[in-house]
């Protein structure tokens, strides 16, 4: 069991909040003061910031709180819908960015994917020779840099964070951030071009399709064809 910190404006209803993340202990601090000051004294293992409509506070005092060596996982939560509301939060130095209103499973599954990677220090998933930096938010595959939008990153992320997972396209679709392409078509298309750009590299990791069930990550031994070009080309 985690220890959160909500710092609360008023955009969600606190005892509703305690609820879709039990069984972490949450504690709700009215969000009036600077962040700092707010988590002063508090022993916490994550936060979560509500960012209002009104001011940019929020993301101004995340940054001061990184700027100050501050190192805890921050999840923001706002009503600010597309991608320009998420990249401002993750360049602020946000881990994870939500839109309300959010089901319940996507929320806990953002939790659990902060808390995870606080856990265990990771700053980059590996698997084979694919490596994902989540600080860069790109990834590379025997040194290469792979070309990923930003859906295909999140996806990658997701296979890559839960390796053993098996999940249908309308579970990502729940699961993927709001200002992402969500159609369960879209999430298709995008688990294609990684495929394709993972067997074009000569990968050995790749997203296998479990016909009427979804997808999971899945790896072989790299292909000689692959193998032979990459030699041809060190020399």
């Amino acid at each position: 069991m985690a220890k959160l910190i909500l710092l609360a404006t008023g955009l969600i209803l606190p005892h509703v909040f305690e609820d879709i993340v039990k069984p972490h202990d949450l504690k709700i601090v009215v969000y009036e003061r600077d962040l700092a000051s707010c988590i002063a004294g508090t022993t916490c293992d994550a936060l979560i910031v509500e960012w209002d409509r009104l001011s940019n506070k929020a993301l101004t005092d995340i940054c001061s709180y990184r700027l100050s060596g501050g190192s805890l996982p921050i999840l923001v939560v706002s009503t600010r819908s597309g991608f320009a509301a998420h990249e401002a939060a993750l360049n602020a130095g946000a881990n994870e960015y939500m839109k309300l209103p959010f089901d319940s499973e996507s929320i806990k599954f953002r939790i659990t994917l902060m808390l995870h990677r606080k856990e265990y220090k990771l700053d980059t998933l590996v698997c084979g020779e694919l490596k994902v930096d989540m600080d860069s938010r790109a990834a590379w595959v025997f040194g290469e840099k792979l070309p990923l939008g930003t859906n295909e990153f999140e996806i990658l992320e997701l296979f890559l964070s839960h390796p053993h997972n098996l999940f249908s396209a309308e579970k990502i679709q729940e699961l993927l951030p709001e200002q992402n392409e969500r159609s369960t078509f879209g999430i298709r298309r995008s688990i294609a071009k990684i495929k394709h750009r993972l067997d074009q590299i000569g990968s050995s990791v790749s997203i296998l399709t479990v016909y009427g069930k979804g997808y999971r990550l899945s790896r072989n031994a790299p292909t000689v064809a692959a193998l032979v070009g990459r030699s041809n080309i060190r020399k």
